[in-house]
């Protein structure tokens, strides 16, 4: 019957023209409803194409901004680590510097000490003796 009704032709048999009619508004429907779902599938299919696309410009712009920032950290890393390295040997030598002084003053005095002891030691060697 559906069939007839795509085809147009006036009903046969057992069916009425109502039920004719009425079978042709359906095939009609049917295929305006297909048309819209098929506008509606490439219009879903047009904005899903347009969303990827956007969505992959932003990636590589995301992506070369991030090896951007990527490139700027290593860059103060290095900068920033052989700056402590230099610093580093700078504060080696100031330590060393420091040691010498304090090993220096040490000796002068334990030179001061010995010094005032025997000179006490004469002092008081002298007046036993007296």
């Amino acid at each position: 019957m559906r069939e007839t009704a795509a085809a147009g032709e006036p009903p046969k048999g057992l069916t009425s023209s109502e039920f004719f009619f009425l079978l042709q508004r359906a095939d009609r429907l049917d295929e305006k409803f297909t048309g819209e779902i098929r506008e509606i599938n490439r219009s879903v299919k047009e904005l899903d194409d347009r969303l990827t696309g956007q969505i992959k410009a932003l990636d590589e712009k995301f992506t070369r901004e991030i090896k951007e920032v990527n490139r700027s950290i290593k860059a103060l890393d290095e900068k920033f680590t052989g700056e402590i390295k230099r610093l580093d040997t700078r504060i080696d030598g100031l330590e060393q510097k420091l040691m010498q002084k304090l090993g220096a003053l040490q000796l002068w005095f334990i030179g001061t000490i010995i010094t005032l002891l025997v000179g006490f030691g004469g002092i008081i060697a002298s007046l036993l003796r007296h």
